[in-house]
């Protein structure tokens, strides 16, 4: 489960790579230009996602260690992680970034608030007793990535969202 679990944080930042990048360098562009937008509208929203998209590594990480849990019938981790940072710390990030950042500082605590709700869910996982089924996560070592990485299991994986048997050869 654990390598399961490894392999889809690897195809999910595989996914999401070309997304952010345009994202990042021509948001404002194809708001422009081909959506026919105000361009400081554009450069607003140009400026305001490369903040936010600081917070995706955050959030890919959280709903992979929250299905891996869930997968066993553990959701404190990540309810908590979840409650403290979108009842306290989000909060408290928007009333100290807008006031001294404006518009970008909206952005700044969402990604604050996804990067504090991942290494709270990451901490209570690790300090919590019985968090997860011992045997589940394998230890970390090179010997591991390598079968993560393995082509033929990863093509195996990615081809189960695609579509099953499908795209098995």
């Amino acid at each position: 489960m654990g390598i399961t679990a490894i392999r889809s944080l690897v195809v999910c930042t595989a996914i999401l790579l070309l997304p952010i990048v345009l994202l990042c360098t021509r948001l404002e562009y194809f708001l422009d230009v081909v959506g026919g937008q105000d361009s400081d509208a554009s450069s607003m929203a140009g400026g305001w996602i490369r903040w936010y998209v600081l917070g995706v590594p955050s959030v890919v990480v959280f709903r992979v260690l929250q299905r891996f849990l869930a997968c066993q019938g553990v959701v404190k981790p990540c309810m908590y992680g979840s409650a403290i940072g979108g009842l306290v710390v989000h909060p408290l990030l928007l009333m100290w970034l807008v006031p001294r950042l404006g518009f970008d500082g909206s952005a700044m605590a969402i990604a604050g608030t996804q990067l504090v709700q991942v290494v709270l869910a990451i901490g209570i996982t690790v300090g919590m007793e019985r968090a997860f089924v011992q045997g589940t996560w394998p230890r970390w070592e090179w010997g591991l990535m390598k079968e993560v990485l393995d082509q033929i299991e990863l093509w195996n994986y990615v081809s189960l969202s695609l579509g099953g048997d499908t795209f098995i050869e």
